[in-house]
C-alpha cells in the first residue's frame, strides 16, 4: 500500500520525523464524511439556497443574477460559485450541492490529518473527530467544506516548507477574502525560515488565481467584490444582532451542536487545550493561532453577524487539537508501566471525552427551510407574475418562488445594506415598494421598518396566507408608491 506523509518537520525545536501515514486509513474519514453526507443528502440551508438561486438563473438565460435583469453580486465566494455551477452540468441542484460540500470536507479532513498529525494515531483521532462533528454538515451548501480544504492544504504545504503553499493561499482567497489573515503569517513564516521569496512564477500563479474571478465579477457586476461583504459589516453596523461583540453571542450553539450539554464543551475543551500545550512549537500550531486571532478579531472589531458557518476554522482547529489532546493522553497510559495517578486521571479523562463527544456526533439538521420552502410555493402559486415580495430570510423563499424577492437586509438587494448600516430602517422603501411583505408574528427586530405601513394602512394582511408565526402583507391599492416612499423620507 503506498504510503505518504515521509517528510522531516520543518518545525523549529522539532528534530523527530512524521511517522509513514498509510494511504488507506484515508478510507476512515471518507467513509465517516459518507455516511454523514448521505444523512444530510436533503439538507438545506437557507443562505444556500442563495446560491443555487443565482445557478438555476444561469442555466435559465438570465446570467449569474438573483433577480433577472438586476446585476447584484451576492455571491460571497466566487470559487465556489463557479464550481457548484459547473456541478449542476453533471447532477441536480441539490445534489450537487450535497456533493461538492462532501468531497471538499473529506478533502479537508485529510489535509488536517497530514498537516498535524505525527503519526497513525493522530492521523486516525484528527481525521474522526473532524469527519464525525456534525457542525460541518449544517454548512453543507455554503463556501465552508472548499474553505477549510484550502486551509488545511496551505498548512500541509506550509509544513512541507513547498513553495505552492502560495498557489493554495491564492484560491484561499478566491473562495473567502477572509483567507488573507492565513497568508499574512503564513507568507511570513516561510519568508523567515527561509530567508527568501516562494519562486516569482508561483507568485504570479497564485496573483492570477486570487485575481481572475475578482476580474469576472468586474465584467459582470462592475465591481471586483461581492456587495454581501458591504452587507455583513452594514449588519454588524445596524446593531441588530447585538450592539457589541455580536460574534461572541454564540449561546445557541451549545444546543445547535453539542446536545445542549456544557460539560460536554468542557471536556472537548480540555482535550484541545491538552493538543494546543502539546504542539505548540510546531510551526503549523503558531500559524494556525495567528490566523485565529487576526480573523477574530476583525469579526469582533466589525461587529460580524453571529452566522454559524463564520465559526467553521474555529471549530476546524477546536477538532484537530481536540484529536492531538486525545492521542497524548493515550499516550500517558503507553508510557506508564504500573497504575499511577496519571494513568487512572487518563482513563477517566478519556472515558468522559467519548461520552461528550456522543453530543457532538448526533446529526440531526438543525437549520432547515421550512415552513419558508412552503412559504415560497405558495407564493409562487397565489400571486402574480410580475410580484415583487420583500423579507428578511431570503432564501428557501427565493429558492422555490420565481418572483422578484427584496432582501430587507440587503444581501441581494442594492442600497438596503447601506441604510441598514445607518439604522435608518425605512430607508430602503426609498427605492423598493414591493407588492407584498412577508414578516414574522410577532415582529422579529429585524423587521422594524413593517409596523409603519401597517399602522399607516398601507399594507394589509392576506387573509388565504395560513403559515402560524408569519403574516403575508399586501400593499393597498389606495396607497401609491410615492406616498410609501415619502414616509421613508419622514
Amino acid at each position: 500500500m503506498r504510503e505518504v506523509g515521509a517528510t522531516q518537520f520543518p518545525e523549529k525545536g522539532c528534530s523527530m520525523h512524521q511517522s509513514r501515514i498509510p494511504a488507506y486509513l484515508f478510507l476512515i474519514p471518507i467513509g465517516i464524511v459518507s455516511y454523514f453526507s448521505w444523512l444530510a443528502a436533503e439538507f438545506q440551508l437557507d443562505d444556500a439556497l442563495i446560491y443555487l438561486r443565482y445557478i438555476r438563473n444561469f442555466h435559465e438565460g438570465n446570467g449569474l443574477s438573483y433577480n433577472p435583469g438586476e446585476a447584484f453580486n451576492g455571491l460571497t465566494s466566487p470559487l465556489f460559485s463557479y464550481i457548484i455551477l459547473t456541478a449542476t452540468y453533471l447532477l441536480d441542484y441539490q445534489a450537487a450541492n450535497t456533493t461538492v460540500s462532501a468531497l471538499f470536507f473529506a478533502g479537508a479532513t485529510i489535509m488536517a490529518g497530514l498537516a498535524f498529525a505525527r503519526g497513525r494515531l493522530e492521523f486516525v483521532l484528527i481525521t474522526s473527530l473532524l469527519a464525525g462533528c456534525s457542525y460541518f454538515y449544517t454548512t453543507f451548501g455554503m463556501e465552508t467544506s472548499l474553505y477549510l480544504f484550502m486551509i488545511g492544504s496551505s498548512l500541509l504545504l506550509l509544513r512541507r516548507n513547498s513553495d505552492w503553499f502560495v498557489v493554495t493561499l491564492g484560491l484561499l482567497g478566491a473562495t473567502r477574502s477572509e483567507g488573507v489573515f492565513l497568508a499574512i503569517p503564513a507568507f511570513a513564516y516561510f519568508v523567515f525560515r527561509n530567508r527568501r521569496l516562494p519562486r516569482l512564477w508561483l507568485l504570479a500563479l497564485s496573483a492570477v488565481l486570487f485575481l481572475a474571478p475578482l476580474a469576472a465579477n468586474t465584467v459582470m457586476y462592475g465591481s471586483p467584490f461581492a456587495d454581501t461583504a458591504n452587507a455583513k459589516i452594514g449588519q454588524g453596523k445596524s446593531g441588530l444582532w447585538g450592539e457589541r461583540f455580536a460574534f461572541l453571542h454564540i449561546r445557541y450553539m451549545l444546543k445547535w451542536f453539542f446536545g445542549g450539554s456544557l460539560v460536554a464543551v468542557l471536556i472537548i475543551l480540555a482535550a484541545s487545550f491538552f493538543g494546543v500545550s502539546r504542539a505548540r512549537h510546531w510551526a503549523t500550531t503558531q500559524v494556525a493561532g495567528l490566523f485565529m486571532l487576526l480573523l477574530g478579531a476583525f469579526y469582533l472589531v466589525l461587529n460580524i453577524p453571529h452566522y454559524h458557518w463564520y465559526y467553521a476554522p474555529f471549530f476546524y482547529f477546536f477538532a484537530i487539537f481536540s484529536g492531538i489532546g486525545v492521542a497524548e493522553v493515550l499516550g500517558w497510559l503507553h508510557r506508564g508501566a504500573s497504575l499511577s495517578v496519571r494513568s487512572g486521571f487518563a482513563l477517566v479523562f478519556l472515558g468522559s471525552f467519548m461520552v461528550a463527544y456522543a453530543h457532538v456526533l448526533d446529526f440531526q439538521p438543525k437549520a432547515t427551510p421550512e415552513p419558508y420552502g412552503s412559504i415560497g410555493r405558495w407564493i409562487d402559486q397565489n400571486t402574480d407574475a410580475e410580484a415583487s415580495v420583500a423579507l428578511i430570510e431570503i432564501g428557501a423563499v427565493g429558492w422555490n418562488t420565481s418572483r422578484y424577492i427584496v432582501d430587507i437586509l440587503g444581501l441581494v438587494s442594492r442600497y438596503n445594506a447601506d441604510y441598514i448600516a445607518k439604522r435608518d430602517w425605512l430607508g430602503w422603501l426609498r427605492h423598493y415598494q414591493p407588492d407584498f411583505i412577508v414578516r414574522h408574528d410577532p415582529v422579529w427586530p429585524h423587521e422594524r421598518s413593517i409596523p409603519p405601513l401597517e399602522s399607516k394602512g398601507y399594507y394589509r394582511p392576506v387573509a388565504s396566507f395560513n403559515f402560524p408565526g408569519f403574516v403575508m402583507l399586501q400593499r393597498n391599492p389606495d396607497t401609491s408608491r410615492e406616498e410609501i416612499a415619502q414616509l421613508a423620507a419622514h
